[in-house]
């Protein structure tokens, strides 16, 4: 399993090759959510990665990977420069969900010469989160109202307890490093600095950002693509698929 070292930490990240090596032209790097690791990418990885190679990391503290969680966006970007500067030659695309989203914006606006292009799935260029859920997290306590909120309302139960399994296997301390990071936030006066070309992938039943966060997001950066899921909730890549990788393919392939 492929690791890759750096800041006296080991960091682990998931990679997916096509199995014609010489047909490898394009590189996109996935980046998880709040209190997430790079698994919740297999499905891409998998689906996407026979056309493209595919990497996912877990961000520090997180999954497999050393160092620990940070509770600002400008941290994460920072790993996530020398993790490209470690596996990845030439430039690439950015995917984020949520977190991870935020995380590929202020990317786009520290290193646009790195990028081919940039994905924005249910995420927004401003998060305002719930004192109540940071208090949560704060006092040692896990939300399993959020996990429920996180998917769309014909989610399968069993997809729904698995989420719950796993938020559980994180530690409150880390959700709440991540909220926090979310919460500060904001990027919304800077959109029009962004000159690259971007998907944006947003559910129609997505309670934590909702169509409107994807909307303002379309509004403020030039030409970028919306495209709005019907019936999906805020894990569009888990929940819908093969709907987002045909999206990712179709928007790396045109150029």
């Amino acid at each position: 399993m492929p690791y890759c070292e750096f800041n006296n930490n080991k960091y682990f990240y998931y990679e997916q090759l096509p199995e014609k090596l010489d047909s490898v032209n394009k590189t996109i790097l996935f980046v998880h959510g709040a209190g997430g690791n790079g698994s919740y990418w297999i499905k891409q990885l998998l689906g996407v990665g026979d056309k493209f190679r595919t990497l996912a990391p877990d961000l520090p503290g997180h999954g497999k990977s050393g160092g620990t969680a940070c509770d600002n966006i400008a941290a994460y970007k920072e790993f996530i420069r020398k993790l490209v500067d470690k596996v990845i030659e030439g430039r690439f695309y950015l995917a984020g969900h949520s977190l991870g989203g935020a995380v590929t914006l202020d990317f786009s606006l520290s290193y646009p010469e790195l990028l081919e292009g940039i994905i924005l799935i249910a995420t927004g260029a401003k998060f305002g989160v719930l004192p109540a859920i940071l208090d949560i997290f704060k006092n040692g306590r896990h939300n399993h109202e959020l996990v429920r909120t996180a998917y769309g309302k014909n989610t399968p139960q069993r997809m729904i307890e698995l989420g719950s399994r796993e938020m559980t296997a994180v530690s409150p301390a880390v959700w709440f490093k991540d909220f926090t990071a979310c919460d500060r936030f904001d990027v919304t006066s800077r959109l029009a600095e962004i000159q690259l070309p971007a998907l944006i992938l947003t559910g129609t039943d997505d309670l934590l950002t909702p169509l409107k966060y994807g909307r303002l997001l379309k509004s403020g950066l030039t030409g970028a693509r919306m495209e709005e899921i019907g019936g999906a909730g805020h894990m569009l890549m888990i929940e819908r698929p093969d709907d987002i990788n045909r999206r990712i393919v179709d928007f790396m392939s045109l150029k």
